[in-house]
Parts: structure tokens; sequence; C-alpha cells
């Protein structure tokens, strides 16, 4: 997946975890780094997104808008502002 278009990775991590939600386990996130790069993330979208307290709708519906090219929407609170 590393030589995919974001999107494309978006796409692919969200239709996994759909058909597999047995897999999904929000607190392990492989290589989040990696993860980051992938989906093209920046470092506040993937502290949100790769945060253990995230609920599996959250994810999809942010993996969602990067697959169809759109920046997920953040909402906006102190969990992850860091100048709060």
């Amino acid at each position: 997946m590393a030589d995919w278009p974001p999107a494309q990775v978006a796409a692919r991590v969200a239709e996994i975890i759909r058909h597999h939600p047995e897999k999904y386990d929000q607190v392990v996130w492989l290589e989040t780094s990696a993860a980051q790069q992938a989906l093209g993330l920046s470092d506040l979208e993937a502290a949100w997104l790769f945060s253990s307290y995230r609920e599996r709708t959250e994810v999809l519906a942010a993996l969602d808008e990067l697959a169809a090219g759109h920046r997920p929407e953040l909402p906006d609170d102190d969990e992850y502002n860091e100048d709060a």
C-alpha cells in the first residue's frame, strides 16, 4: 500500500474495517508514522485519528472523507490542541 495514493489507502483500510470488524482494534496502529504518511495526514490529523479514544464510526467517517479526497473534519476541542 505504500505506493498507493492516500485516498486509495484510506478506502482500503475502511473496507478492511467494515468487512472484518473483529480485527479492528483502535489501540493498535502498526507503524503509526508509516500510516500517517500513507494516508497523507498532518500531525494533528494523525493524533486525532490514531487516538485510542476514537470510536470505529469516527475512524470510518474520517477514512471515507480521505477516500473521497477530502481532509477529515476534526472536532474543535482541546484534546488535540497543544496550545490549550
